[in-house]
């Protein structure tokens, strides 16, 4: 597949982006060896610092991983990523006190700052 010059974004971008839909379609498997460095520059007609560029931001995104000699491959499970603000507004904890120093902080039932850290185990299928 050729990138598209004329399109608006960058060819590391659709890159990327073709990855990422291959990975979603399933096309590229949990586990499986992405397209090296090389064969991305051939199958795209970029250069070899684009598909750099794109592996990075795949990797970057927690899609995929890399391994030894320099061989990545796609992760087994997609990263959960929230921040507090997108937290806040599904789950509506911690409750939010509005102050002049501190215009959205969490705090707890003993008045301490709370800090919060959600850490998830990769989930079998």
């Amino acid at each position: 597949m050729a990138t598209d010059t004329a399109h608006s974004c960058h060819l590391y971008e659709q890159v990327a982006t073709a990855l990422r839909g291959a990975i979603t379609r399933g096309e590229l498997k949990p586990g499986k060896a992405i397209p090296s460095e090389a064969e991305l520059k051939a199958q795209h007609g970029v250069s070899r610092d684009a598909a750099r560029k794109a592996l990075g931001v795949l990797t970057q995104k927690g899609l995929i991983t890399a391994g030894q000699v320099r061989t990545r491959y796609v992760r087994a499970y997609a990263p959960l990523r929230w921040t507090l603000s997108s937290f806040r507004a599904k789950t509506g904890w911690p409750p939010v006190r509005r102050s002049p120093r501190s215009p959205a902080t969490g705090y707890g039932k003993d008045d301490t700052p709370l800090r919060v850290m959600v850490t998830v185990a990769p989930g079998g299928s």
